[in-house]
């Protein structure tokens, strides 16, 4: 069985993370992301034809942390 939960975020991960949360009494604005359509239509373009869902998922992180195509 398959499932769409991201691993565990190391001490890396969270340090990244806890770099981006605002500081106390900072101003912060709100901000919802959300797939984008393109990101959607291709994956429902993959399955429709057979291919990897794997795949694709390893693409779709490896270009969110700015990996290049050989």
């Amino acid at each position: 069985m398959k499932t769409d939960v991201a691993p565990p975020l190391g001490n890396v991960g969270l340090a990244r993370l806890s770099a981006l949360l605002p500081l106390q009494g900072q101003n912060v604005t709100i901000m919802e992301k959300r797939p984008s359509l393109s990101t959607v239509d291709l994956r429902m373009r993959v399955e429709r034809v057979g291919g990897s869902a794997d795949a694709l998922y390893q693409v779709i992180v490896s270009a969110s942390r700015g990996a290049r195509a050989l």
